[in-house]
């Protein structure tokens, strides 16, 4: 029983043993040991250093000699080190260590392509153990140098980040400056890089990349340019910081980045304060709006007007802005009229839409007001001048030209009639141009009269009559007659009846008129008189 007690004591201390943890400085193989110095490094002091020197000592406290020492040493593979003897000339192999003696090889530690990581490198020693009357006893000894991966604060528990400006809008020929000030939250000495500041294409900043020191509880500033470009994208832009912190923990130096942003309103210089004073909500809709206003302006001011354009212009933009939607028909003619701007200096290579600035500012208001606003209102007011002039009657017309501007208005040689107010009392006209409802004034005449003589030949008489009958059609009568005027036909007379105070053609308000209107009549009258005249 009691031997079945101490061997189950012993096989207990055994197992307890081999659980215990290894130590990795240090490892035992009778009396000779190992020692290595450092007993562990850091993963992070082979990243940011050269190389780690360090010593494998060897310690024979045996009572027997020991001879040709070899050290050996591999590596976990994720490791990525290499490990190298400090002094090639070193002999590896010293021929014999004696009791109580030591023997140190120095071996340097370097990373291997890329950051070094968590592992452990171990060595090997071979020798051989002399004794008295015995033969040469092969021996080896292993010993782990363990290289430990320690974390990295935050960059935020060392500095605090922050960006300072009074920036409000980044205008082209108004740069502004942003601040990036670095307040070092830790007991130690840090330093600051400000690596690279990324901005729009077209914003440019200039700064000093400059490493500099942040005392303990201290704070710095970077100071940063910024100045937009000739053409932009006007709204809200991301600027991005990039720094990186430096502290040394020790031997080793640890460097963290970090990106900070900042947001900065990107405009045009003038741009806003204009689009806001006439209420138009974007640029590409303003050139549409300026040349209906300009078109508008030159209406009231009476340019290539006439007396029978008493009425407001068609889209009275006076006191509109694009925003009202009590004026839908402004609103579609000012975005329409902007399209068409856009596409015309889209096909000139300016392409405000992705892009713009001062400059385009200037040429897009320039172009809206001058170019069509007031040359386009000019070229439309005169092309409707001549179109009225070739469709209604005018004071100069003869009677040949009235018949003529009847025909091109549809109208026949029976006409509608209407009372206007004369001196004395009222005079029964002749409408001469169509949809008098709709007009502020109207053209009206007394009848035409044709005097025919007896010498007035007599194949152009049968063709009025039959023209002034169930045809009545008036182009061909002013046809008619006006060959007959050419050929000098003896004996043909037109003139105004002189029945009234009205002797010829006058342009008559409508609403002096007598209601109702009176039914249509024959406008032209023939008359036979005798003699050659």
């Amino acid at each position: 029983m009691h031997r079945s007690f101490y061997l189950s004591l012993s096989g207990l201390a055994v197992l307890l043993l081999l659980m215990s943890p290894a130590r990795p400085s240090q490892a035992q193989d009778g009396a000779f040991t190992v020692d290595l110095l450092p007993v562990s490094i850091d993963a992070l002091d082979l990243d940011t250093s050269a190389s780690i020197e360090a010593l494998v000592i060897a310690r024979n406290q045996t009572a027997h000699r020991l001879r040709n020492l070899s050290l050996s040493w591999f590596a976990d593979p994720d490791l990525r080190v290499n490990v190298t003897l400090k002094d090639s000339t070193q002999d590896t192999r010293p021929d014999e260590l004696p009791p109580q003696g030591e023997y140190a090889w120095k071996v340097q530690v370097t990373p291997r392509d890329s950051v070094a990581t968590a592992g452990t490198v171990y060595f090997r020693i071979d020798y051989e153990q002399l004794a008295e009357g015995k033969p040469a006893a092969s021996r080896i000894h292993t010993a782990e140098w363990v290289v430990r991966s320690r974390g990295l604060k935050p960059i935020d528990a060392l500095v605090d980040v922050r960006i300072e400006t009074t920036l409000e809008t980044l205008e082209e020929h108004r740069p502004g400056k942003a601040y990036l000030v670095l307040a070092n939250k830790t007991d130690t000495l840090l330093q600051a890089s400000l690596l690279r500041v990324e901005a729009p294409d077209f914003v440019s900043a200039s700064y000093e990349n400059t490493v500099r020191a942040i005392a303990p509880r201290q704070s710095i500033a970077y100071e940063v340019d910024l100045e937009a470009d000739r053409r932009v994208t006007p709204g809200k832009h991301l600027l991005l910081f990039e720094i990186e912190i430096a502290q040394r923990q020790g031997q080793s130096v640890q460097r963290r980045q970090k990106l900070v942003s900042k947001e900065v309103e990107v405009g045009i210089l003038g741009e806003s304060a204009i689009l806001t004073l006439l209420g138009v909500p974007a640029f590409f809709l303003l050139p549409g709006f300026l040349i209906l206003v300009t078109a508008g302006f030159l209406w009231r001011v009476g340019l290539w007007k006439r007396e029978s354009d008493t009425g407001a212009f068609a889209l009275e933009a006076d006191q509109a802005k694009l925003g009202d939607v009590t004026k839908p028909e402004f609103v579609v003619a000012s975005i329409t009229l902007s399209g068409l701007v856009t596409v015309g200096f889209l096909l000139s290579g300016r392409n405000y839409l992705a892009s713009y600035g001062l400059e385009d500012l200037m040429w897009v208001w320039l172009f809206s007001v001058f170019g069509v606003g007031l040359v386009g209102y000019t070229l439309l007011m005169l092309g409707r001048n001549l179109y009225q002039d070739w469709r209604y009657p005018t004071e100069a017309d003869t009677p040949i030209e009235v018949l003529k501007k009847l025909d091109r208005q549809h109208l026949g040689v029976h006409l509608r009639r209407v009372r206007v107010p004369v001196e004395g009392g009222e005079q029964e006209v002749f409408l001469l141009q169509d949809d008098p409802e709709h007009r502020s004034a109207i053209w009206v005449s007394p009848p035409l009269e044709i005097y025919w003589r007896d010498t007035a030949p007599l194949e152009l008489r049968e063709r009025v009559d039959k023209l002034l009958g169930p045809e009545d059609d008036a182009g061909e009568l002013a046809k008619a007659l006006k060959e007959g005027a050419d050929a000098k036909a003896p004996g043909l007379e037109l003139r105004w009846a002189d029945s009234g105070k009205i002797k010829g053609l006058k342009r008559v308000e409508t609403s002096t008129f007598s209601s109702p209107y009176l039914g249509a009549a024959r406008f032209v009258n023939q008359h036979t008189v005798g003699g050659e005249g």
